[in-house]
């Protein structure tokens, strides 16, 4: 199943509103099992380098596809609100991931690395300095290539590095970006034009080997 969706949301349907149209988001992609989102960050026209807001020498030449896992992380795990009890003073979010969850978003990447000729080379972007999703992300993430995909390249960023690049040499990771949700979520918006429309995917196990 697959799914296409441009940009939700405005300034009337703010963090403060009572109706916003997230949950509703995040409901829809979990319920009907839209676990990989499908991004590309490419220049189909020359003219689209008047719209990026990096140099045109910097910018030129990056041809990248983010696959960000969509139902798992921060955003679907259990969470706090201020003002709930106990502790009325403090919020809370928590970030769960399985190894299961990272297997199969990791096929969907080299999948889709697989597609071009030669394969393109897989960046997984993740925080495995910090945190302990990020230390079973990399680990699965490494194994499972390796053990199913072992003709791909591949290699893993923090995402604060990984940013960096973004800006000052984007085209460094040119191929396959493979992040969670909530990296996923700033990374591409940060590296996409907006009016590029993401594709949202939902494959059976025995689809994606």
């Amino acid at each position: 199943m697959i799914f296409y969706s441009g940009s939700i949301g405005g300034p009337k349907w703010g963090v403060g509103a009572k109706i916003r149209p997230e949950p509703g988001l995040l409901r829809l992609r979990k319920t009907l099992g839209f676990y990989a989102n499908i991004r590309p960050a490419n220049l189909a026209s020359k003219s689209l380098l008047d719209y990026s807001p990096l140099r045109p020498d910097i910018v030129n030449g990056v041809d990248v596809i983010v696959i960000r896992e969509l139902t798992g992380g921060l955003y679907f795990g259990p969470r706090k609100e201020q003002g709930a009890e106990p502790d009325v003073d403090t919020a809370w979010d928590k970030m769960i991931y399985s190894v299961d969850e990272v297997q199969r978003i990791t096929r969907v990447a080299a999948q889709i690395a697989l597609g071009a000729n030669p394969p393109l080379e897989i960046h997984s972007v993740d925080k495995a300095n910090v945190l302990a999703t990020s230390r079973l992300w990399r680990k699965t993430v490494s194994e499972t290539l390796e053990k199913e995909y072992p003709q791909l390249k591949y290699d893993h960023y923090f995402i604060d590095a990984a940013s960096m690049v973004m800006v000052a040499n984007p085209k460094k990771l040119n191929g396959v970006i493979l992040t969670e949700n909530l990296f996923g979520d700033m990374s591409a918006c940060s590296f996409t034009i907006d009016f590029y429309v993401s594709c949202n995917i939902s494959f059976s196990v025995s689809q994606i080997k």
